[in-house]
């Protein structure tokens, strides 16, 4: 089973809290201080519980946005006009869902960017949207040749974002990484599968910075 980032995250930062306050009641004791030692311990701890709500509302409101856009995929997805005309049917879905994706990047400040990749197999062609923060503005990925369809293998590295959530049908987390689609950033990311019966739609990702995310 492939552990929760943040499970692991939220207890990381538990740990430190609990051996803070350690060193903190050993410097009471040395100083014979008794009020500055429990003063010091209910101020971290107080630091220690507000970071670990901002952190778990930014990851929650990431997997929250995913889910929504995925169960609207979902809700509006036509098998039998996805057969009938493949390409030009997909083609529409990417220019409906291209402005739910800007839209949702202008509002949220908190994700970097946002992006939806449909499954290559439905058209035999690598059809995604992507839209980031970048230099202040909101831009649109030019995702063109970023991937080709050769490039859709689990065995491949680079498309562990993608295989991890339909590996595990479920939204998953990853550790964070460098990304060098996105200037070499340090980013966590949040995959999630979408479905139409049996048949794989596409996958949605949110990406978050984790220097933004170190800084709450």
């Amino acid at each position: 089973m492939v552990k929760s980032i943040k499970n692991k995250l939220i207890l990381i930062i538990l740990l430190l809290s609990v051996t803070l306050s350690l060193l903190i009641g050993i410097i009471g004791i040395t100083k014979s201080s008794q009020v500055i030692n429990d003063e010091a311990k209910d101020k971290l701890l107080f630091m220690v519980r507000s970071y670990v709500n901002q952190f778990d509302q930014i990851l929650n409101n990431a997997e929250t946005i995913n889910l929504t856009v995925g169960n609207n995929i979902k809700a509006n997805f036509d098998l039998s006009k996805l057969q009938k005309e493949p390409k030009g049917y997909i083609a529409s879905n990417v220019q409906t869902f291209d402005k739910v994706i800007r839209g949702i990047i202008e509002n949220q400040d908190n994700l970097l960017g946002m992006y939806i990749c449909y499954n290559p197999d439905l058209s035999n062609e690598v059809d995604m949207i992507w839209y980031a923060h970048q230099g202040g503005h909101v831009i649109r990925k030019n995702t063109k040749n970023m991937y080709s369809i050769a490039d859709f293998n689990s065995r491949a590295e680079k498309m562990n974002w993608y295989f991890s959530a339909i590996d595990t049908g479920r939204g998953v987390w990853t550790d964070p990484y460098i990304d060098i689609n996105s200037n070499n950033l340090n980013l966590m990311t949040y995959t999630r599968p979408v479905y139409v019966g049996d048949t794989l739609i596409a996958v949605i990702g949110i990406d978050i910075l984790f220097e933004k995310l170190k800084k709450k």
